[in-house]
């Protein structure tokens, strides 16, 4: 379960005081709107999360778990997502433009209408290029 509640990340996000949620644990909580664009989430916990609609345009995202996460429609342009795992996520129409995936695990994810254009997919796993 996650460590911190959705209206103290909210109230984070919007008067930015905190732009650094690295280790972090987001699992199960419904972060779907977020605006998580330029936010160091290194190694943070977002599995099971319901990403939909967020944005994470520029984040730092290395190593972070998103298993089984719902990404859907979400914006990760040009995030830096080396290592991530996305294994089982919906990442159904989800815009990867410009972001680095090196490495990143996409086992059985759903990736129907998803943008990879421009992206690094140097070692990704579980998707064609």
């Amino acid at each position: 379960m996650a460590n911190t509640t959705m209206a103290k990340i909210k109230a984070m996000l919007d008067d930015g005081t905190e732009t650094h949620f690295s280790n972090m644990d987001f699992s199960g909580l419904d972060l779907s709107g977020f605006d998580f664009s330029e936010t160091n989430l290194k190694e943070a916990d977002l599995c099971l999360t319901n990403l939909e609609n967020a944005s994470f345009s520029r984040a730092k995202m290395e190593g972070a778990k998103l298993l089984k996460a719902k990404c859907k429609k979400a914006s990760m342009s040009f995030a830096s997502m080396v290592g991530c795992d996305m294994r089982q996520s919906d990442c159904t129409a989800v815009s990867f433009f410009g972001a680095d995936l090196s490495k990143a695990d996409l086992t059985s994810a759903a990736t129907k209408d998803a943008s990879f254009k421009n992206a690094k997919l140097d070692g990704i796993k579980g998707h064609k290029a």
